[in-house]
């Protein structure tokens, strides 16, 4: 078993490795974009932005391991080092899978066999909560942008109609998790995928408490994504609005979210939505090209490679629950 560990570790730095180069041979592909990013690295605030930056990134994964911390304390003690361990490794996962569908992967790594199922439990509700969150603000966004942009007052009625039902609908099951799961239960299905309906029950410990403290620091995480995107912009853009800014973000956030591609080749749908978004403040499309870049490179690629590090040397899979 170490044996295969130790391959599929060297497998994962292989994988990151390709994912490091696809990015860095894309941006020399496009020698613009290659100088607006070299601009942005070597101008007088490079310093400041690149500690302002960093540090917005580590809160945010903070943020993210309270979050972890909240949703699987019921299965195992750990304190906020350790889950912050089990959030970057996490992130490695998800950079390599279409819609991060690895993450839960890489949070269950340290947990016991038996407790794996219940654990990716916890991260699905986890990302459930972040998905919610931005849905709410990408949703506040997009009525601040299309009233400013339309003033329809009948559009953006029918837009806040449908939109408050979906999120209400979303907030109902949310924290009323033991009703959805008996919902499921009672559908007739294959003996196997009852079996995993066994993980998924332990969802039904949390509190509301707890699921609204975990909603609220997915709140607070989009905060910090929104600082972080501004601020980027701001540095390239000195007489960007950073008021208007704002709701535009939230919008970009909330339908990049909606696009089910692994973030290596997703950087580029992303810069394309980002681009046709901030134009409409004036930001030019090597501006917001490279607003994309660099918050990408700052959000995943610096905290995947710590991630790639936790999982390295960790000796076992489980070392830290045998």
């Amino acid at each position: 078993m170490k044996g295969w560990w130790t391959i599929f570790r060297w497998m994962l730095v292989t994988a990151f490795l390709l994912v490091l180069y696809f990015q860095l041979n894309n941006l020399k592909a496009k020698p613009d974009l290659l100088n607006r990013v070299s601009v942005f690295y070597k101008g007088e605030s490079a310093i400041m932005a690149f500690i302002s930056i960093i540090s917005l990134t580590f809160i945010n994964y903070l943020l993210e391991s309270f979050k972890w911390h909240i949703l699987v304390r019921p299965l195992r003690k750990m304190d906020i080092y350790n889950a912050y361990k089990d959030v970057i490794s996490g992130l490695l996962f998800s950079i390599l899978t279409p819609g991060r569908l690895g993450e839960p992967v890489g949070r269950v790594l340290k947990l016991r066999n038996e407790l794996k199922l219940a654990g990716s439990a916890s991260s699905l509700i986890g990302s459930f909560s972040q998905n919610l969150a931005i849905t709410l603000m990408g949703a506040i966004g997009g009525f601040l942008y299309y009233y400013e942009k339309s003033r329809n007052v009948w559009i953006i009625v029918g837009f806040a109609g449908i939109v408050s039902g979906i999120i209400v609908f979303w907030l109902i099951c949310f924290f009323n998790l033991r009703s959805v799961l008996n919902f499921f239960s009672n559908l007739k299905m294959a003996p196997k995928w009852k079996h995993y309906f066994t993980g998924f029950r332990y969802l039904t410990n949390y509190s509301f408490l707890s699921l609204n403290q975990v909603l609220l620091l997915s709140l607070f995480r989009i905060c910090i994504w929104t600082t972080q995107y501004l601020f980027i912009i701001k540095l390239l853009v000195p007489d960007f609005n950073l008021v208007s800014g704002i709701p535009i973000a939230w919008l970009i956030f909330l339908i990049q979210t909606g696009i089910p591609l692994p973030p290596v080749t997703g950087l580029i749908a992303r810069s394309s939505i980002a681009i046709f978004m901030w134009k409409e403040l004036g930001v030019d499309e090597w501006n917001a090209m490279t607003s994309s870049f660099v918050i990408y490179f700052y959000n995943l690629i610096i905290p995947s490679l710590a991630g790639l590090i936790v999982v390295f040397w960790n000796t076992s899979k489980n070392n830290e629950d045998n």
